[in-house]
């Protein structure tokens, strides 16, 4: 039988319902053995038990749903500024919604907290939907500051900030 393709926001709100527990956030990336796998974005007094719940519900929905390819990574319109990021030792350029997207859902956060990760993936989503200069901004913001504690700034950029009193 051939499973209905879903986006990785349609399958997070799909968990979200199922779940309905207030103040929590998914993200749902690939994952080489099931296919697909939620991660919660919570206050830590609810982080297991949520997550618990999303992963009971994410194996209700595999069997009906696969991880399409066409996600929101494929949302082309800009930040309001590139950033300069190292990503597995080269240095790349978050210059989209889509690449913001992308890391924020493929890369795991060790020295950010997951509030901030919430935030940034919240905003983000926020600027696909509401498309305007005041939501690109605080995306753009957001995702720079989590690449910050996250040490993936590229060095040059890094070096320009601390000039300019940014960092």
């Amino acid at each position: 039988m051939k499973r209905e393709q879903k986006s990785a926001r349609e399958l997070a709100n799909l968990i979200a319902n199922r779940i309905g527990m207030p103040g929590v956030r998914i993200a749902v990336h690939d994952d080489p053995v099931y296919g697909w796998h939620p991660t919660v974005f919570t206050t830590p007094a609810q982080a297991v038990n949520a997550q618990n719940a999303a992963e009971r519900a994410a194996q209700e929905l595999r069997p009906l749903y696969e991880l399409s390819d066409e996600r929101a990574i494929d949302d082309n319109r800009p930040l309001t500024r590139p950033l300069p990021v190292l990503i597995d030792g080269k240095e790349q350029s978050l210059c989209t919604l889509g690449h913001a997207a992308t890391l924020l859902t493929e890369k795991l956060g060790h020295r950010a907290a997951s509030s901030d990760w919430q935030s940034a993936n919240q905003a983000i989503m926020v600027a696909q939907e509401n498309y305007t200069d005041a939501h690109r901004d605080l995306a753009t913001n957001l995702v720079e500051h989590v690449c910050r504690v996250e040490r993936l700034l590229a060095p040059g950029l890094r070096r320009h900030l601390n000039r300019e009193g940014g960092l």
